[in-house]
């Protein structure tokens, strides 16, 4: 038996935003679970996760919501921001958010009011 691994033919871009998708549903499930806000920071190297707990932001260091970095050749588009904060109520809501990722072919994520994240690219 052989078999051959070959490469996701989608772009890196859209693999990015699919799986930041993926996280910032997690987050936002874990502010509602555990009736704590739950944000994501993103900046040009990547993107991290900080709930609130004691009155105070700590940052997630394991699991799903740890640490992640931007594949090469992807970027986000922050608009002259350093940094970005996506944050989640512990209803689950946000404020709606555009995160446009580039590389050579670019994908978004965005959430709406209601705190539903989609994928576009």
């Amino acid at each position: 038996v052989v078999a051959l691994s070959l490469p996701d033919p989608r772009p890196d871009a859209l693999t990015a935003a699919e799986r930041l998708a993926a996280r910032l549903i997690h987050a936002r499930e874990d502010a509602m679970l555990t009736n704590r806000p739950v944000a994501a920071r993103l900046d040009a190297q990547g993107y991290a996760f900080v709930q609130m707990s004691g009155g105070e932001w700590s940052a997630v260091s394991e699991g799903p919501l740890r640490r992640q970095a931007w594949p090469e050749g992807v970027s986000p588009n922050l608009a002259g921001d350093a940094e970005r904060l996506i944050l989640f109520d512990p209803s689950g809501l946000s404020a709606p958010a555009t995160i446009e990722l580039r590389a050579e072919q670019p994908a978004s994520v965005r959430i709406d009011d209601q705190g539903r994240v989609r994928v576009h690219g």
